[in-house]
């Protein structure tokens, strides 16, 4: 298993300070994997550590690296610097992402005849649209964010 998927199984068990070692590892290996960047990027917030949290999600994005994740990341980083615009363009290209990713797999799904994933992938999608639209006018940034992050 490589250094990055190491990472997250750490980062999904809440062992942070593991998960960063194991990312370090990989940067030292490979100074150009855009991915571990964002994962290195979210075990910085988690250890409470806002701006090179910040500055590593910001650079595997300039490096190709865009995930649902780390834009939910992204825009939590930029609440906590008192950025709200900044994390309202972020959140807005996480929904684009997601559903970007939901019409992949729908379309992967129904051309496998696999109806189920499809429907779910657009219910969830929904879902996410009508909260957006609830929340029209509305600058509920910190609540958005959770509801990505619950379907992330």
């Amino acid at each position: 298993m490589t250094s990055p998927g190491r990472a997250m199984i750490h980062l999904r068990l809440k062992q942070y300070p593991e998960a960063l070692s194991s990312v370090k590892s990989a940067l030292s290996q490979d100074p150009n994997l855009a991915e571990a960047y964002a994962y290195r990027g979210i075990c910085q917030y988690k250890l409470g550590n806002t701006l090179p949290a910040l500055h590593d999600i910001e650079r595997s994005e300039e490096e190709g690296f865009v995930s649902p994740l780390g834009l939910v990341y992204h825009a939590k980083a930029l609440l906590a610097t008192g950025d709200e615009e900044a994390a309202a363009q972020v959140l807005t290209r996480c929904e684009q992402e997601l559903a970007q990713g939901c019409h992949e797999r729908s379309r992967i799904t129904y051309k496998l005849g696999i109806d189920v994933g499809a429907k779910s992938d657009s219910e969830a999608m929904g879902e996410v649209q009508e909260q957006r639209e609830d929340r029209e006018g509305a600058r509920d940034y910190k609540a958005l964010l959770l509801d990505l992050h619950n379907i992330v």
